[in-house]
C-alpha cells in the first residue's frame, strides 16, 4: 500500500480553515450574554420584588430551571422578546442592525431574614448552557407599627384531619396606603388544603373590594374596628383551611406589604403638570407639595392548631374523606319512560365543605343490568350554598321499578362518629316500547349476538363454497367444462358481490352526504312551517343531528355527538351550548302541552342561532 503525503499548499489550507473555526466558535459564544437583575436588594421578609433574567444575543432561549431558589417564593410573570432593529448611515452607507434579546420576569419573595443569595441560573440556548452571576439580597424581619397591624384567627383551635375550618385574616390600617399585597405562606403549605371561602358580599356593596393575595385576588370587606383601644380601618377576608395530617401546628406567618403616606415635600416646580410624582395633577392640586410614600411590611400572629386523626373503628368502605355534616337529595325527570329513554338525575348536596364533595360512583348503587350510565361523571355546580350534579341515565329493561337510594358517607364531628346520608328511592314506570341498540346496551350482549350471526353467515358461505367445489370436482371427471366452471365461478361470485356492495355503500354514502348538506335548511324549514311544541322541537333537533352524524334519529344523546367531533378549545364552548339545548329539548319534550309558547319560541331562536354557528365552525 502506498501513502500520498499532502502538499505544503494543502496543509496550509487545512490549518487556515481550522484556525477560522477555532476563532469563530468563541466569537459566537461571546455574542450571547445572560445576567440577572433585581429592582432592589434590600427587602423585608414577605415583601415581593421583581427579578429579571436578561438574555442578549438570542431571541428564543429555553425556560430556565429556578427550582433551586430555596430561600424564596418564586412566581413566574412570563417573558417577552427584547429584540430591536435600527438603521444607520455612515458616509452614505446604510446598514440595518438587529439585536436579539429576551427577558424572563419573576416575582420573588424572601421567606427568611438575613443575607440571602439568588444563585447562578443557567440559560440553555442551542444546547449550550450560559450561567448568570449570583446576586446577594438583604432581607429584614417585618415589624408591626402603631399604624399597621395584622391578625389571623381560626374558627376553632382543634379539629380532625379533613375537617374544614375558617381562617380569617384582618388588616388594621391607620394611614393612607397604596400598592398593598398580602403574602400567605399557608396557601402553599403541604400540610393544608386552603382555598377562598365563598362570600355573600354583593357585587354592588361599597364595602366589598378585591385584594391581591399570593398572585391571585380574593374578595374582602372594608370596615372599622378597635384594637388595643385604637380605632382602625380594616380589610378582612376568609379562607377554608383543611388539614391533611394530624399533629400540633403553628400557622406560618402572613405579611402584608404596602406603601404608606408619610408626609409631603416641596416640588421642584410649581407650574401645573410640572411635578415628578405618580399623579399627573399632583403638584397642581397640592399647591406645590409632593406626597412621600414609604414601604411598610407588617407581620401577623401565628395561631396554633391541633389536628386529631379520624378513628378507624366503624369507618364505612365508601368513606371518601368528608368531615363535618352533610345531606344528599335526588330527583329524576321524567319518571315515566320507555326503555332507553334518557332520565335526568339531579343530585343535590349540602354540607361543611362543598368544594371537596364529589358525585358518588353511581355504578355502586345502580346495577349495570338495569341502568346504562355515561362514562363521564358530571361536574358539580355550587348554587345558593348547595352543590348540584346533573347526570343522564337510561333504563335497560321494564323490570326496573325505581332508582335505588344513593349513599354519602361522612364523619360527623359533632357526634364524633361516621354517618351515612341517603337519598329516597325514586319510583319509575318503565314501558317496553323501544328496542335497545348495541350502544345503549354498553356493547356487550348485543355485540356478542351480532358476532354470532355473522359467524353463522360465514360458516354458511364456507359450507356452500365447499359444496360447489366438491360437486365441481365430481363433474370434472366427466367434462372439462365443469373444470372451468369450478375455477371461474368462485372469483366471479366474489367480484359480483364486491361490486354490488360497493355500489350500495356509495349510494348510501351519497345519500348521507346529501342529508348532511341539507340538514340545516331542513331544520329551519321544519321550525318555520309547523306549530311549535316541545315534542316538535326535540324531533327537529334529533333529525338534524341524525343527518350530521349519520345515526338514527330519536336515539341520539350528547355523548353520541361528542364522540363524532374532534375536541379542541374552540369547539368546547359550542359543544357545551349544544349539550345545554339538548337537555332543554328533552325537558320540553316531556312537558308536552304544558310548555309555554314563550319557552318554545325562545328555544326555537336559540336552536337556529346555535346550528348556524355549528355549520360555520364544526360541521
Amino acid at each position: 500500500m502506498r501513502f500520498t503525503f499532502p502538499t505544503n499548499k494543502t496543509v496550509s489550507l487545512i490549518i487556515f480553515l481550522l484556525y477560522i473555526c477555532i476563532l469563530t466558535l468563541p466569537a459566537q459564544a461571546a455574542d450571547i450574554q445572560v445576567k440577572t437583575a433585581v429592582d432592589r436588594q434590600e427587602v423585608f421578609v414577605g415583601e415581593s420584588f421583581t427579578m429579571q433574567i436578561r438574555v442578549e444575543g438570542a431571541e428564543s432561549p429555553a425556560e430556565p430551571d429556578i427550582s433551586h431558589l430555596t430561600d424564596f417564593t418564586v412566581r413566574t410573570l412570563g417573558g417577552q422578546s427584547n429584540s430591536s432593529t435600527m438603521v444607520s448611515n455612515t458616509n452614505g452607507d446604510w446598514q440595518k442592525i438587529t439585536r436579539h434579546g429576551y427577558i424572563f420576569n419573576y416575582s420573588i419573595t424572601p421567606e427568611k431574614s438575613g443575607e440571602l443569595t439568588i444563585p447562578s441560573i443557567h440559560i440553555v440556548i442551542d444546547g449550550i448552557s450560559y450561567p448568570t452571576r449570583p446576586i446577594t439580597i438583604f432581607s429584614r424581619e417585618p415589624e408591626e407599627t402603631s399604624e399597621f397591624k395584622l391578625r389571623m384567627s381560626l374558627s376553632q383551635d382543634t379539629c380532625y384531619v379533613g375537617e374544614p375550618i375558617i381562617l380569617t385574616t384582618t388588616w388594621y390600617v391607620g394611614k393612607d396606603v397604596k400598592n398593598f399585597e398580602f403574602n400567605l405562606p399557608v396557601l402553599t403549605d403541604p400540610r393544608f388544603d386552603v382555598f377562598p371561602a365563598e362570600t355573600e358580599v354583593a357585587v354592588n356593596n361599597p364595602n366589598a373590594i378585591e385584594v391581591p393575595v399570593g398572585g391571585d385576588t380574593v374578595t374582602a370587606t372594608k370596615g372599622k374596628r378597635k384594637l388595643d383601644g385604637e380605632e382602625f380601618l380594616t380589610v378582612t377576608f376568609q379562607h377554608h383551611l383543611i388539614p391533611k395530617q394530624q399533629g400540633s401546628f403553628s400557622l406560618p406567618q402572613t405579611t402584608v406589604a404596602c406603601q404608606a403616606l408619610t408626609g409631603y415635600r416641596q416640588s421642584r416646580s410649581n407650574r401645573p403638570f410640572g411635578g415628578r410624582g405618580n399623579d399627573l395633577f399632583e403638584d397642581f392640586f397640592s399647591s406645590g407639595r409632593q406626597a412621600v410614600y414609604q414601604t411598610f411590611v407588617t407581620p401577623s400572629n401565628q395561631p396554633a392548631l391541633t389536628v386529631l386523626a379520624l378513628p378507624d373503628k366503624n369507618k364505612p368502605a365508601s368513606f371518601s374523606g368528608l368531615v363535618g355534616s352533610y345531606t344528599i337529595q335526588a330527583e329524576a325527570i321524567p319518571t315515566q319512560v320507555n326503555i332507553g329513554d334518557p332520565i335526568t338525575l339531579i343530585i343535590t348536596m349540602e354540607g361543611s365543605s362543598l368544594k371537596h364533595t364529589a358525585l358518588p360512583d353511581l355504578s355502586h348503587f345502580l346495577p349495570p343490568e338495569s341502568f346504562k350510565l355515561p362514562d363521564e361523571r358530571a361536574d358539580g355546580e355550587i348554587v345558593e350554598g348547595k352543590k348540584v350534579y346533573t347526570q343522564t341515565i337510561r333504563v335497560k329493561n321494564n323490570n326496573v321499578t325505581e332508582i335505588p337510594p344513593l349513599n354519602l358517607a361522612y364523619f360527623d364531628t359533632g357526634d364524633k362518629k361516621y354517618k351515612t346520608a341517603q337519598t329516597a328511592p325514586i319510583p319509575l314506570q318503565v314501558t317496553a316500547t323501544r328496542i335497545i341498540t348495541a350502544l345503549d346496551a354498553e356493547g356487550t350482549d348485543a355485540i356478542e349476538t351480532k358476532k354470532k350471526k355473522i359467524q353463522e353467515v360465514i360458516e354458511g358461505i364456507n359450507h356452500n363454497y365447499e359444496g360447489i367445489e366438491s360437486e365441481a370436482a365430481n363433474q370434472n371427471q366427466k367434462s372439462p367444462a365443469f373444470l372451468w366452471l369450478a375455477l371461474l365461478l368462485p372469483p366471479g361470485l366474489f367480484f359480483m358481490g364486491y361490486t354490488l356492495s360497493f355500489l350500495h355503500h356509495k349510494r348510501n354514502s351519497n345519500g348521507a352526504k346529501r342529508k348532511n348538506r341539507k340538514a340545516y335548511a331542513a331544520l329551519k324549514k321544519d321550525l318555520a312551517s309547523s306549530p311549535q311544541s316541545g315534542e316538535h322541537i326535540h324531533k327537529v333537533l334529533q333529525n338534524y343531528l341524525a343527518a350530521k352524524i349519520d345515526q338514527t334519529a330519536g336515539t341520539i344523546t350528547f355523548a353520541d355527538v361528542k364522540a363524532k367531533i374532534t375536541q379542541n378549545q374552540k369547539k368546547t364552548t359550542l359543544l357545551n351550548e349544544l349539550k345545554q339545548i339538548m337537555e332543554e329539548c328533552e325537558t320540553l319534550r316531556y312537558a308536552g302541552g304544558e310548555a309555554k309558547p314563550a319557552d318554545t319560541g325562545r328555544l326555537q331562536d336559540t336552536l337556529i342561532a346555535l346550528t348556524s354557528k355549528l355549520e360555520e365552525k364544526i360541521w
